[in-house]
């Protein structure tokens, strides 16, 4: 398939760090954490600029407990395999779409 497209990633695939072998990798600031005792909820703020046109809130859920906080520096990272596309109607392309950067 070819034109726009929406990466997405669900909350679940997204890990603490740069991730080896990660396709995708966001950095930006935490803006909530909530400690749910078997896993934790931390979103952050990616800003405009790393593949995408304008800031956008990504929330990582997270086996365990961690000591996130508010202001914090914190990259996420997601393997290839976890990564969504959807074309500009909301249709999911098909997983085995190869990724290519539109840079």
């Amino acid at each position: 398939q070819t034109g726009p497209a929406t990466l997405g990633v669900r909350p679940e695939s997204l890990r603490p760090g740069p991730g080896e072998g990660a396709a995708l990798q966001v950095s930006g600031a935490v803006r909530f954490v909530e400690r749910l005792g078997a896993e934790t909820l931390v979103e952050i703020e990616v800003p405009a600029g790393q593949g995408c046109p304008q800031p956008q809130a990504l929330t990582a859920r997270l086996p365990g407990t961690h000591g996130f906080a508010a202001g914090q520096a914190l990259s996420l990272s997601a393997l290839a395999e976890d990564l969504l596309l959807f074309d500009a109607n909301g249709n999911r392309w098909p997983s085995a779409v190869p990724l290519q950067s539109a840079a």
